[in-house]
């Protein structure tokens, strides 16, 4: 590790920084979180083995400001989530923040979510972000409510309290897709003490070369789902749930199946999608056999989710009543 805070007594916040492939940006992520009105934070910069100028410009960043940046330089590429946890585990900060190296923060963000955790009674604190499209701004609304945990699924624009992290174990899957949801049934299963905010002050920016922009049906995203919620029950099986955790988690998995399908897999062709959601249909009965049960997946329920994520859960709810789903995915393939 280059840089190591010598001071680490009394840290109150770490800010996370996994860099790969992200030289475009990253001078705009630094300058954005060297530029915050809270005195008592630290940086770690996270290089991914990536070939780019990344380290450079981090490098560059780390000599102006060693008092205030760090450098973990990871000897093999292991993806995003494995190196946002070799900076938990490096540091000794009460909390933990997640930037993206594509993004970048208001001058408040440290302090506005820090105020939220000055008594110590939240485990996770979760604020909203705004879109950067080319430049174009656009404030993106999240609910006050448990389910926001488990659906609103970017490990960014939330505050860890790192002890809770380290005691439970949670971390992210070994996956170099979709390891923000497991993160977050896991977070949810642990039962957090947490708070809801209306602050948005992180600007995430529609990176076109991003892992999950550049993702298509050739990727199986609905295969990645389907590993992420096994590894999820390898580690909290279903019998230590409520039954209120179960509820929720079954319509998380199916939250994100139903993305999988629609917004990766449209225009895959209706073979590729009939194998897609027959793989899916299996899953379901094995793991979750009373899914069709759950009165959250109909219409208009539960409150408080985003309409989109309602319509698209309940749509698939009620195609497979009335016997549609495979109608209505293969229309889904060849749109």
């Amino acid at each position: 590790m280059r840089g190591l805070r010598k001071n680490k007594e009394s840290l109150k916040a770490e800010i996370i920084v996994p860099v790969y492939c992200a030289e475009q940006y990253l001078v705009q992520c630094l300058d954005s979180l060297i530029q915050q009105d809270y005195g008592n934070y630290h940086i770690t910069v996270v290089d991914d083995c990536s070939p780019d100028n990344g380290l450079k410009i981090a490098v560059r960043y780390q000599n102006q400001y060693p008092a205030m940046i760090s450098i973990i330089e990871n000897k093999e590429n292991v993806g995003q989530g494995r190196s946002r946890m070799r900076a938990v585990y490096a540091t000794d900060a009460d909390y933990i923040m997640f930037v993206d190296s594509d993004d970048y923060v208001a001058p408040d963000y440290v302090s506005r979510y820090m105020r939220e955790c000055e008594d110590g009674e939240y485990d996770l604190v979760i604020g909203g972000f705004i879109k950067d499209i080319g430049g174009k701004l656009k404030p993106f609304e999240i609910a006050d409510c448990e389910y926001t945990i488990l659906l609103y699924s970017v490990a960014c624009c939330k505050a860890f309290r790192r002890e809770f992290l380290v005691e439970h174990g949670i971390d992210f899957s070994d996956s170099r897709k979709g390891e923000d949801i497991y993160f977050s049934v896991m977070l949810y299963c642990n039962q957090p003490k947490y708070k809801i905010i209306g602050y948005k002050g992180y600007y995430y920016r529609l990176n076109p070369s991003s892992t999950t922009r550049s993702m298509n049906y050739e990727n199986d995203y609905e295969t990645i789902v389907m590993k992420m919620f096994a590894q999820a029950r390898e580690r909290i099986p279903a019998e230590k749930m409520t039954e209120d955790m179960r509820r929720k988690v079954e319509y998380c998995y199916i939250a994100n199946i139903v993305n999988a399908l629609v917004v990766y897999n449209h225009g895959c062709g209706r073979i590729r999608m009939r194998e897609k959601l027959r793989r899916v249909e299996e899953d379901l009965k094995e793991h979750y056999p009373n899914y069709m049960c759950n009165g959250d997946l109909r219409l208009f329920m539960p409150r408080g989710i985003s309409a989109k994520i309602r319509a698209g859960v309940g749509v698939f709810y009620w195609s497979g009543r009335l016997g549609l789903r495979k109608v209505l995915f293969s229309l889904v393939a060849i749109v």
